[in-house]
C-alpha cells in the first residue's frame, strides 16, 4: 500500500498542495477535496482494460450512493460520458440494473424538471445519426403493465407529437406483426368527455388538392367479417356515417352525404341508409335504404313500397338508358288481382298516361307495341280493354 490514513479523527491528514499517488491510498474514514482554484479536483488515470476504474460498495438503504450537487451550473453539464473514437464496439456508455424481488412502487431511473418556469427545458433528448433504432424498449410482461404510458395533463398540446418527419416511402406510424391478438385491438381510441365542444375523436386529412394518388383511409379484410362497424348505443342515437363533399367551408348546399341509421330502437321500419346531397339538411335524405330493404327516393320513408322515387322537379324521375342488346326494363310478377303495371296520371293537361316513340330506319317487320295473351284457356282474357268516360 502506498498511503494508508486513519480519518477518524479529525484534522488527522491535510494536503494543502497537490497529492499524486502511484499506487493504493486506503482510508478508514471520510475524504474531502476542497478545490478552490478552477482546475479539476479530483484526476484518475487508469490503465485498467477489464476491471472497473471506480468501485463503490455501499451499504446505503435510503440514502444516495452518488450525490451530485450542482446549483450554479449555467451552460455545463452535470455529467459528462463521453466515448468517442472506433474501439466503441459492443459496450455500453450507461447500464442501469436491478434485480429486486421487491414490490414497492419506485422508479429505477428518474429524470425531473421541477420548475414550471423552466418552459425551454427538454427532460430528455435523444439524437441518433445512424440508421438504427432511436429507442428500443424491451417489455417482457406477459400480464400487466404497458411498455410506455404517458401521463399528461396538457390541455391545448399534443400529447405525442411527429413534428415534421422526413418519412417517404416507409410508415411514420407503423404497428406490426399484432399477430398475437385474440380479443385485444391494434389501436383503441377511448373518450370519456362530457364536453359538447364539436370535436372528432380521429381526424385524418390529406391537405393538399394536388396528392390526387392519396387514399385518405384504407380497410382491407380479408376475413369474412365485418371491415367497418358503427355501433350507437345511446337511446335515440343514430349510427351514422357521414359523408360531406365541403365546397364553401361549412355553408349551405355542401354536396354528398351517406347516412347510416339504425334508428332509435332497431326495428325493420327504421331507415337503414340514407343518402344525402346536403349535410346541411341530412334529416330528409334524398334516398333511404329501410332495415327492411325498401328503398326511397326523395323521401324519408317508402311508405311499404319496396321501391319508391319522389320527384318534385319538373324533370325525370326515372331515366334508363340501355345501350346493350337486352331489356331496358323488364318486369316479372306474380300479382293475381293487382296489376302489373299502373300508371296513374290524375292531374294530365297536354301530356300522355303513356307514350311509345321509335326513329328507326330498320325495313324488318316488328310490332311498336305487342299484347299477348298466350294461353288458349284464357278464355276470360281481354287482350286490350279502352274505356272513355267523357
Amino acid at each position: 500500500t502506498a498511503l494508508t490514513l486513519d480519518m477518524s479523527a479529525a484534522g488527522a491528514a491535510s494536503f494543502n498542495s497537490g497529492v499524486s499517488l502511484n499506487g493504493t491510498l486506503t482510508t478508514t474514514g471520510g475524504v474531502t477535496i476542497d478545490q478552490n482554484d478552477n482546475a479539476i479536483a479530483l484526476s484518475i488515470d487508469s490503465e485498467s482494460t477489464s476491471t472497473s476504474v471506480i468501485d463503490v460498495a455501499a451499504a446505503t438503504t435510503t440514502g444516495e450512493v452518488v450525490n451530485l450537487i450542482a446549483q450554479s451550473l449555467t451552460t455545463g453539464r452535470v455529467l459528462d460520458v463521453l466515448a468517442s473514437g472506433s474501439a466503441f464496439s459492443t459496450g455500453e456508455l450507461a447500464r442501469f440494473f436491478s434485480d429486486s424481488s421487491n414490490t414497492s412502487t419506485r422508479n429505477l431511473v428518474e429524470v425531473t424538471n421541477d420548475n414550471t418556469a423552466a418552459t425551454g427545458a427538454t427532460v430528455l433528448k435523444i439524437q441518433q445519426d445512424a440508421a438504427q433504432d432511436a429507442l428500443f424498449v424491451d417489455h417482457n410482461s406477459t400480464s400487466s403493465g404497458s411498455a410506455i404510458e404517458i401521463d399528461s395533463e396538457s390541455t391545448t398540446s399534443s400529447v405525442m407529437l411527429f413534428s415534421t418527419p422526413k418519412t417517404t416511402t416507409a410508415d411514420v406510424l407503423n404497428i406490426f406483426n399484432a399477430d398475437s391478438l385474440t380479443t385485444g385491438s391494434a389501436i383503441s381510441v377511448v373518450s370519456n368527455s362530457a364536453s359538447t365542444g364539436t370535436r372528432s375523436l380521429v381526424e385524418i386529412v390529406n391537405d393538399n388538392v394536388l396528392a390526387t394518388g392519396v387514399t385518405a383511409l384504407y380497410v382491407k379484410q380479408d376475413s369474412t367479417e365485418d371491415a367497418i362497424r358503427i355501433e350507437n348505443t345511446t337511446t335515440g342515437g343514430l349510427a351514422r356515417l357521414a359523408f360531406t363533399a365541403v365546397a364553401d367551408n361549412g355553408g349551405a348546399g355542401n354536396a354528398g352525404g351517406i347516412y347510416f341509421d339504425a334508428g332509435a330502437d332497431g326495428s325493420a321500419a327504421d331507415n337503414y341508409l340514407l343518402f344525402n346531397a346536403d349535410h346541411q339538411t341530412h334529416e330528409v335524405p334524398d334516398m333511404t335504404i329501410s332495415g327492411a330493404g325498401d328503398v326511397s327516393i326523395g323521401s324519408t320513408t317508402s311508405s311499404g313500397t319496396r321501391f319508391k322515387v319522389f320527384q318534385d322537379a319538373a324533370t325525370t324521375a326515372i331515366y334508363v338508358d340501355q345501350n346493350g342488346n337486352g331489356n331496358g326494363v323488364y318486369v316479372d310478377t306474380e300479382t293475381t288481382t293487382s296489376n302489373g303495371i299502373r300508371v296513374e296520371a290524375d292531374a294530365l293537361t297536354t301530356g300522355r298516361a303513356g307514350y311509345f316513340y321509335s326513329n328507326s330506319a330498320s325495313t324488318s317487320t316488328r310490332n311498336l307495341v305487342e299484347i299477348v295473351n298466350d294461353n288458349t284457356a284464357a278464355t276470360g282474357a281481354t287482350a286490350l280493354n279502352i274505356r272513355q268516360d267523357a
